[in-house]
C-alpha cells in the first residue's frame, strides 16, 4: 500500500464529506459515492469543511453515482438504513485490490457487506467527534479532539496492509489504530454509543443533561450494564466503569446523530444500535430490561412523531 491512496467514500454525508475533506486535504485522490443531487453538489461547490481543528477550506474530491475505478480504500460510511441501495452503486471490480472499511454503527451489517462485496473487509469504528453537514454541503466539525478510527479484520485483511493505512490515517491527522478483533471494534465503541445514543433519543437531553439528572444517570449505568453483558457473549469484556468515566468527559452539550435523526423524522441507526444490542440480547437469553424500556420509549417517540406529520400534512 503506497502512501498516496485512491479512497472512496460511499456516503458523502457528515462523517463521510469530514472523511473527504480531510483525506483530500492530506493529498489522497478521493472519490465521493453518493446520490445525483450530493454528486451535483460536489461536482460544482466541492465540499465546505469548518474545523477548528483542520481550518476552513473547500475540498474538490471527484465525485461519481457510480464507482467504477480502481480504488485503494473505500469507507462505508451510510447510515444502515441506506446501506443496501447503496452498495449496488459499487463495481466489484473497482474494488478487487483494495480494502472495504464499513464505518457503520451498531451490529448486524458485515455479513451483508460480505456477501455483496467479496472477502475484503476490515470492521471499522469512528468515534471521538460530533459532525453534522447542512443543506449546502456545508460539514461542520465541532469537535475539539481528533477523529479516531479502529479497524480490524478476524480473517480478511492481513494485519500488515491494517498497519499501513492506520500509519497513512495518522499522516493525515485522523487518529487510527489496528485492533485484535472485528468483535473489539464493534462493542469497543457501541457500549458507549449504545447508552448515550438511546437515552439522548428517549428524553431529547444532551449527554451532560443525563448525567446530571439523577434519573437519568441511574438509566445510564444499567443500560451499560447490560451492553456489557452483551459484549461479554460476543467474547469482549469491557469493564463498565471505564465506559462510564469516558462518557463523563463527553462534552455536556454533546447531542448524538441518532437523537437529532430521530427528532427531525429522518431515517435513522435506531434499530441497529439500540434495536441491535436489544435482538442480540434476546437471541443469547440475556435480560436488558432497561433496553425493552428505552426501546419502547423512542419507537413511541418515532411513531407519534411520525403520525403528527401526517396529520399536519
Amino acid at each position: 500500500m503506497s502512501s498516496k491512496l485512491t479512497i472512496g467514500v460511499l456516503g458523502p454525508g457528515a462523517i463521510g464529506g469530514m472523511l473527504a475533506s480531510i483525506l483530500w486535504k492530506g493529498g489522497h485522490d478521493v472519490i465521493c459515492i453518493g446520490k445525483k443531487k450530493s454528486v451535483a453538489k460536489i461536482k460544482r461547490y466541492g465540499i465546505s469543511f469548518d474545523s477548528q481543528l483542520y481550518g476552513n477550506f473547500i475540498a474538490k474530491p471527484n465525485s461519481v453515482e457510480q464507482l467504477n475505478k480502481r480504488v485503494d480504500v473505500l469507507f462505508i460510511s451510510v447510515k444502515a438504513p441506506f446501506m443496501d441501495d447503496a452498495l449496488k452503486r459499487i463495481n466489484i471490480d473497482s474494488i478487487k485490490n483494495g480494502v472495504i472499511v464499513p464505518l457503520l454503527n451498531g451490529v448486524g451489517y458485515s455479513k451483508n457487506i460480505r456477501d455483496k462485496l467479496g472477502n475484503i473487509v476490515a470492521i471499522g469504528t469512528i468515534g471521538a467527534v460530533e459532525v453534522t453537514r447542512n443543506i449546502d454541503q456545508l460539514v461542520c466539525h465541532i469537535s475539539s479532539s481528533r477523529p479516531k478510527i479502529e479497524i480490524a479484520s478476524n480473517f480478511d485483511i492481513p494485519n500488515t496492509e491494517l498497519e499501513k493505512l492506520s500509519n497513512i490515517l495518522n499522516s493525515a491527522g485522523i487518529s487510527s489504530s489496528v485492533i485484535d478483533s472485528e468483535e473489539k471494534v464493534i462493542w469497543n465503541k457501541l457500549v458507549r454509543l449504545n447508552a448515550i445514543a438511546s437515552l439522548t433519543t428517549a428524553y431529547q437531553r444532551t449527554v451532560g443533561e443525563i448525567r446530571t439528572n439523577a434519573k437519568l444517570n441511574m438509566l445510564l449505568n444499567e443500560i451499560v450494564e447490560e451492553s456489557v453483558l452483551v459484549a461479554s457473549h460476543e467474547g469482549v469484556l469491557i469493564d463498565p466503569q471505564e465506559v462510564i468515566n469516558q462518557i463523563n468527559a463527553l462534552p455536556y452539550s454533546l447531542k448524538t446523530s441518532l437523537q437529532r435523526d430521530v427528532m427531525s423524522l429522518r431515517h435513522s441507526e435506531f434499530e441497529s444500535i439500540t434495536g441491535g444490542v436489544l435482538r442480540l440480547a434476546e437471541s443469547y437469553g440475556v435480560p436488558v430490561p432497561t433496553h425493552k424500556y428505552i426501546y419502547n420509549l423512542i419507537r413511541k417517540k418515532i411513531f407519534d412523531s411520525q403520525k403528527q406529520n401526517n396529520e399536519k400534512n
